[in-house]
């Protein structure tokens, strides 16, 4: 489960599927108290209701938070090679990752 806090709000059971935050200030909020700023990109799966968000953390990194998933990039296409490796969904999957890495280098993102 992902647990972001802002301030003293606590949204780790509220449903943010269908909420666009992209590039909302997030300054002060935490996720599985990770501290991150911004969203930057922010992707709906094709072939399932998996969302996909990526944020830059205050440490100047990125990571996805997808569902009940908080991964780098590198550990999300690992979950993908492990679960669901030459399927359709991780074609998907890796080309949204894919697009999400390729956006946080345009930004100057690590």
């Amino acid at each position: 489960m992902i647990k972001l806090t802002f301030a003293d709000l606590d949204l780790h059971n509220a449903n943010l599927s269908y909420s666009d935050l992209s590039y909302s200030n997030l300054s002060g909020a935490t996720i599985n108290g990770e501290k991150i700023k911004v969203i930057f990109a922010r992707v709906q799966h094709e072939g399932d209701p998996h969302s996909f968000a990526a944020i830059t953390l205050e440490t100047g990194s990125y990571k996805i938070a997808s569902d009940s998933r908080w991964f780098t990039d590198a550990e999300f296409r690992a979950h993908v090679a492990a679960e669901y490796p030459d399927t359709p969904k991780a074609i998907e999957t890796l080309a949204i990752l894919d697009y999400i890495a390729a956006r946080a280098v345009a930004l100057g993102i690590e």
